[in-house]
């Protein structure tokens, strides 16, 4: 439960000292207090009037499981996610789970210590009625770059900075790999291409996966939805086919599967 939601990420974050915690009956919140402004503290409290207002950034709200806008708050842009409760068996089923936004706050301090680059999370809020939880939110700064996606149908690009961003994407793998992190949804669309560097997104299904055998099939599987979308993209998937620190790494995981 959130009672104790610094309590875990205390186990996380190094120094919270300065991080601001204010919990009352109705939300609980965690957060950078260099990002806990004067304005920050108005918004807050009525978040959900806020985005209603703000123009969406990814995802439309009715019948997603998550809101997520891009915000101005002083001179900085933020984003926005907000975890929706779908039904009532949905809102019962999340009153026994960790939150969609504090897990996502921890993954990407977690992914940080790692160094993973990916965004920069500022905070975590919790709406809650008493000990009943509702809409979590999950804050990070605003990252500066091109979608995935968009970046690998820009041809041209592919000459000139593709084989720089396909190297700092195996070592994005490598990393991940090496740190036994399964993302869930690993594809173009959720990374940001800023200076040629991956900034990953999304970390609604992570995972820290301590068995070994479990973590190979689901580091495939990560893989395996990776080429799914490469696919739908022939210029990308010729520049990934040709590179040889992508084959070698491919061949290297099917070396240790046929072992």
């Amino acid at each position: 439960m959130l009672v104790s939601m610094r309590g875990r990420v205390k186990k996380i974050i190094a120094n919270t000292s300065h991080y601001v915690y204010q919990k009352n009956f109705y939300s609980e919140f965690m957060g950078d207090q260099n990002f806990y402004t004067q304005q920050l503290q108005i918004v807050l409290p009525q978040l959900n009037l806020d985005l209603a207002k703000v123009a969406l950034f990814f995802k439309n709200s009715r019948g997603d499981t998550s809101t997520v806008a891009l915000v101005q708050m002083g001179h900085d842009s933020y984003v926005i996610k907000r975890y929706n409760i779908k039904n009532f068996f949905h809102g019962l089923k999340i009153q026994f789970r960790r939150s969609h936004g504090y897990r996502s706050f921890c993954y990407a301090h977690f992914l940080k210590n790692k160094n993973v680059l990916t965004i920069k999370p500022v905070a975590v809020m919790q709406k809650k009625w008493g000990i009943f939880k509702f809409e979590s939110y999950f804050i990070s700064r605003y990252e500066e770059g091109m979608r995935g996606c968009q970046y690998f149908n820009d041809a041209s690009g592919c000459q000139t900075t593709w084989t720089e961003t396909i190297d700092a994407i195996v070592e994005l793998i490598k990393t991940m790999h090496a740190n036994s992190i399964y993302h869930g949804d690993f594809h173009f669309g959720n990374m940001v291409i800023n200076n040629n560097k991956p900034i990953l997104l999304d970390f609604d299904r992570i995972k820290i996966v301590k068995n070994r055998n479990r973590f190979a099939k689901l580091h495939r599987k990560d893989l395996n939805n990776f080429l799914r979308y490469l696919i739908r993209n022939p210029l990308a998937n010729m520049a990934f086919q040709s590179h040889v620190g992508w084959q070698d790494y491919l061949g290297a995981l099917a070396v240790i599967r046929r072992g």
